[in-house]
């Protein structure tokens, strides 16, 4: 049965990795994690139904108690957030992030199938890797999946995801594991050399995805897993610690020195790596989330509400669309609240101190055969030094916001626990809890399961279909996008993009056609279908941009003219709500107002606020041009 949850979740493992890290095209939804979500649902019950009877070992208690407070306050304040369909996708990556996490802390605790695991993953790791160089080699936007493209990074290598720091935080946690497995492992020393190059080759691919947050991470880690090791050696006789030491330090100069001339032999990554400490845009968007912050700091604003607040609070010159705040702890802190941050302070703290319990247990030990060769001690160690990568990757990067890297964190947390069974992590203490709450443990994890059918898995259609829409309506295939925006509100009336999917199709199908009774048609369908979208998400400055925009095209300046006030509330700094509204009074011949909201648009470096301002001038220079041509003929 074992071998089966072991197989199940590296099926779900490998697949929201592969899968773009589980993000659909707009941020939103989760087509690509929920059939991940899926098979974990199903090795949950499974599990539980050969399992349910089998004490739960009370050192795993404080571990599984602090998870249960952190987890169950971030469940309630999702549920309990303004926008449900947004905040359904972080419900839904926690809810799997704590089944993987309870499938490895409770089921999965032997340290054979967590280092199949762990392998697997680094495996990955050299998939991604060998994607990203082609990425990395070429400079364009190379994807195996050509079905969704990834962001403009240029050379930037991000293999499966569409973000490079994305790629980075998942890498420095495989290659981590990977190097301590090959330190530490009990395996044949030949596979342990071949874990230990695949490790350095993720490394190398770290280092070509261009973050400066995972450069700093990853080095950060390997100090500490180096120190951890240090640690353990400096109990054994004197020979073999400087032998072990002196092949380390040499090691590390070794690849030091290759890091050194792949830094200087090629430009882009010596420039990351030189600016590594370069704020850029970052602390604008910090500014935002502190103003987040204060509108609730005991509960927080809810879920996902970064997504328009960033934009209410947008910094003057911040062009690129806020939709996460490049730094988990602060958006967390904003959207959760002081005492959301508290329970994750008790969750970390509580894992920490297991997996230091361990380590301790590990360093306690004197004999050479009960540390020289230990799978625990490997998986501890790698643990101990991926948490320790991630706490400061963190600070930089919205890595927890991603299915796939929220998963592979679970598994590490599910490491730390400490309940792997080879002889040497094991602590003193009474052995299990009672049968009723070992009972009641357990049932949590395939309630959690249900709990994911009903929302998840029930949705999953619909959600293939937003995805089918939106795609379609990036490439101008109006009618195919209008086609699944149908099927998906066939199956939910609760999507507030499939709305506003058909509305875009809609208004570009009217747009296309010639004949006037059939483009208003179309576009008073538009109307209808951008007005559901705002009840159920008005404060999405995009559906109210496209409402306005679609009565403008009726004529209904009154009615749209509100709209764009609104927008502007929404996101005042906005330079593309500027250029709408500009568009906006340009059509209804406010040209003075238009000209002035033109040029402010094109100062913070709108290219269509100049084009607009440019064919405004045109049409202010024929007009005089007429008028003049006009008085000559009459005299």
């Amino acid at each position: 049965m074992k071998a089966l949850l072991t197989t199940l979740v590296l099926v779900a493992l490998l697949a929201v990795g592969l899968f773009f890290g589980g993000l659909g095209i707009a941020y939103v939804g989760i087509p690509y994690a929920l059939p991940t979500y899926g098979v974990l649902a199903l090795a949950a019950i499974l599990g539980w139904f050969r399992y349910c009877r089998r004490p739960v070992p009370r050192q795993l208690l404080p571990c599984l108690l602090a998870t249960g407070a952190f987890f169950g306050y971030v469940l309630l304040r999702t549920i309990c957030s303004p926008v449900e369909y947004i905040a359904r996708t972080d419900l839904l990556m926690v809810l799997g992030a704590l089944m993987l996490y309870l499938l490895v802390t409770l089921h999965l605790t032997s340290p054979r199938h967590r280092m199949a695991i762990a392998v697997c993953l680094l495996l990955l790791g050299v998939a991604h890797t060998v994607v990203g160089a082609i990425q990395f080699s070429k400079g364009n936007e190379y994807m195996v999946f050509d079905f969704q493209a990834r962001g403009q990074y240029g050379v930037r290598a991000s293999g499966f995801y569409r973000c490079p720091n994305h790629l980075a935080g998942f890498l420095e946690v495989v290659a981590l594991m990977g190097l301590s497995i090959a330190c530490w492992s009990r395996w044949r020393l030949w596979i342990r050399l071949v874990i230990g190059y695949l490790a350095v080759f993720c490394l190398a691919g770290l280092v070509i995805t261009g973050s400066r947050g995972g450069y700093l991470s990853t080095v950060f880690g390997v100090l500490v897993l180096v120190l951890l090791s240090i640690l353990v050696l400096r109990k054994q006789n004197r020979s073999l610690f400087w032998r072990v030491v002196g092949t380390n330090l040499l090691l590390a100069g070794i690849l030091a020195f290759s890091a050194e001339r792949m830094i200087a032999k090629n430009y882009f990554v010596q420039t990351r790596s030189a600016n590594v400490l370069t704020e850029g845009f970052r602390p604008m968007l910090w500014k935002s989330g502190l103003e987040q912050f204060k509108l609730n700091p005991i509960w927080g604003t809810g879920s996902q509400t970064f997504r328009f607040y960033g934009r209410q609070f947008r910094a003057q010159g911040l062009t690129n669309d806020p939709v996460y705040l490049h730094n988990d702890y602060l958006q967390f802190l904003a959207e959760f609240g002081i005492a959301g941050m508290l329970g994750f302070l008790l969750f970390f703290a509580a894992h920490l101190r297991s997996g230091g319990q361990t380590f301790a247990t590990v360093v306690a030990k004197r004999t050479t055969v009960s540390l020289i060769g230990s799978n625990s001690v490997a998986l501890n160690i790698g643990a101990l030094a991926s948490a320790a990568a991630y706490s400061l990757h963190s600070f930089v990067d919205f890595n927890l916001h991603i299915p796939a890297n929220t998963l592979l964190l679970a598994f590490v947390f599910g490491v730390l626990t400490g309940s792997s069974t080879d002889g040497v992590a094991q602590r003193s203490g009474p052995s299990n809890c009672s049968p009723l709450l070992s009972r009641l443990l357990r049932l949590s994890l395939p309630a959690v399961a249900i709990w994911m059918a009903i929302i998840g898995i029930s949705n999953l259609r619909a959600e293939y279909c937003a995805e089918r829409a939106i795609m379609a309506l990036k490439n101008w295939q109006y009618a195919e996008c209008d086609w699944y925006a149908d099927q998906g509100l066939a199956l939910t009336s609760r999507n507030p993009y499939l709305f506003y999917y058909k509305g875009e199709a809609q208004a570009g199908l009217a747009e296309a056609t010639t004949e006037p009774q059939a483009k208003d048609r179309l576009t008073e369908q538009s109307v209808g279908n951008f007005r559901k979208a705002i009840e159920l998400f008005p404060q999405e400055e995009n559906f109210v941009l496209s409402l306005g925009w679609a009565l403008d095209g009726l004529k209904r300046f009154d009615e749209s003219e509100p709209l764009f006030l609104r927008a502007l509330e929404l996101d005042p700094n906005s330079v593309q709500v500027q250029f709408y509204y500009a568009a906006h009074l340009h059509l209804c011949g406010r040209r003075i107002e238009a000209e002035a909201l033109y040029r402010k648009a094109q100062a913070g470096g709108s290219a269509s606020a100049a084009y607009g301002l440019q064919r405004l001038m045109e049409e202010d220079k024929a007009g005089a041009d007429k008028e003049v041509a006009s008085g000559k003929a009459r005299q």
